[in-house]
């Protein structure tokens, strides 16, 4: 088998925020392949006295105070990133360069500013960041249509790790 990158996102509505900040409580995961690297876990936060779900709140009240104009309830209000590799390249990736590469791609694609929160996890088979993104343009209004999910350059044409 090749040595892939590997992504998966997924759009987040306001009442998902929760769940999906939830989820990011690896002692709730009890099968997990090496519990004993879950000292290694960690995570970052733009915002750190504030969850994703009090983050995007204020986002959404300030676009209202700006626009005179609420958010929909349905609008996409984040976007959940998962980055990984192949199972078969564990321990052959130089992680702080892997780890550094992912970063520098979401603040390319996305902005610094739209960067809410990243957890990199090892307990599992393979080590994955988590990435919540929220998809704001330069004035700080949520993009009508969220974050476009079909972008060509994200994946080469045999979906290979470049």
């Amino acid at each position: 088998m090749g040595n892939f990158a590997i992504m998966r996102w997924g759009k987040i509505k306001f009442y998902g925020v929760s769940n999906a900040e939830y989820h990011q409580r690896t002692e709730l995961h009890k099968n997990c392949e090496h519990p004993e690297l879950r000292e290694q876990n960690f995570t970052f936060r733009q915002f750190e006295d504030e969850t994703l779900r009090q983050t995007t709140k204020r986002l959404m009240a300030a676009q209202q105070e700006r626009t005179g104009r609420a958010v929909r309830k349905d609008a996409t209000v984040m976007v959940d990133f998962v980055l990984t590799f192949s199972p078969e390249m564990v321990g052959k990736v130089d992680m702080g360069a892997w780890f550094k590469a992912n970063v520098d791609w979401l603040h390319r694609e996305f902005g610094a500013k739209n960067l809410l929160r990243l957890d990199m996890h090892f307990h599992e088979s393979s080590p994955h960041l988590h990435a919540f993104v929220s998809p704001l343009d330069e004035k700080g209004n949520f993009i009508k249509s969220g974050v476009r999910t079909r972008d060509p350059r994200w994946q080469s044409e045999e979906g290979r790790a470049e």
